[in-house]
């Protein structure tokens, strides 16, 4: 396919996936009552902006990318809730040593492949997923966002007990009663 198709293309997936799906039909109305170059023309900033967003999305997320093994295999893993397929590949241009990468949504993965690893198997056999070689999907049975939740919340509590326990220790050393123990030395120190 020329560049200029897949441009194309691209930019029409990226409409057709910004509107919502009750107006998806007049959308595509729109752009078969046209050429495609006249309706680039007169959507120009929308499809810019949204080219922009994507950029931006990609960016940020690949700085979170972690890897490790699995299945004695190299994978890459990092999380998104969108642009999944184009975070997929770019993880895998970005980081050439990984076979294969995981995009985990809250509550799925989008697997894919550089070629050297079969996605689908490791989707259908460990996740009960599908697809095919290079490109695969899975459910999967926690909620993502639920375990981060939870996770983090036991860390805010064990800072917390952890600060207030070396509060307390500070106060029985210095004779001080909490709160006031801090305000207290900085205005000795004055």
């Amino acid at each position: 396919m020329p560049a200029s198709m897949r441009q194309m293309a691209d930019e029409l997936d990226q409409l057709f996936w910004f509107y919502p799906l009750d107006v998806s039909a007049q959308f595509v109305t729109a752009c078969l009552a046209t050429d495609w170059t006249s309706y680039r023309t007169q959507n120009q900033l929308l499809i810019e902006t949204l080219n922009q967003r994507r950029e931006q999305y990609l960016k940020h997320h690949l700085k979170d990318v972690v890897e490790f093994e699995l299945a004695g295999q190299p994978w890459a893993l990092v999380y998104a809730d969108s642009y999944k397929s184009d975070l997929g590949h770019r993880t895998l241009a970005e980081h050439p040593n990984v076979k294969a990468v995981m995009v985990a949504g809250p509550t799925s993965l989008s697997l894919r492949s550089n070629g050297e690893l079969d996605v689908a198997e490791v989707a259908e056999t460990y996740f009960g997923g599908g697809g095919h070689a290079e490109a695969a999907g899975a459910r999967i049975d926690f909620n993502l966002i639920t375990a981060g939740e939870q996770a983090l919340v036991s860390h805010l509590q064990e800072q917390v007990a952890a600060h207030q326990a070396g509060a307390a220790t500070a106060a029985d050393d210095d004779d001080f009663d909490s709160p006031f123990a801090a305000l207290a030395q900085l205005m000795q120190d004055k």
